[in-house]
């Protein structure tokens, strides 16, 4: 795969692989897509919490488990 960058994202991209904190522009670019699912991750993370905090959660108890494989055989007309 290869990606052109705008001038000014190839020019840090260069200075961070010339000034040793990555071996190659390849790295660089993993990195940061590392981050940026990371950061994804964090997000609907934060907003799973955030919906705990206010009662918005449901318990996966036996009776949760045995309504979804019934939903599961009503819609594929299982017996």
């Amino acid at each position: 795969m290869h990606i052109a960058l705008p001038p000014e994202f190839e020019a840090y991209v260069n200075d961070l692989v010339s000034s040793g904190q990555y071996a190659s522009a390849e790295d660089v670019v993993a990195d940061a897509l590392k981050a940026r699912m990371q950061a994804e991750v964090d997000e609907r993370l934060a907003a799973s919490r955030a919906a705990y905090k206010r009662g918005e959660y449901v318990v996966a108890d036996d009776a949760f488990f045995d309504a979804k494989r019934q939903k599961i055989k009503d819609k594929h007309e299982l017996p």
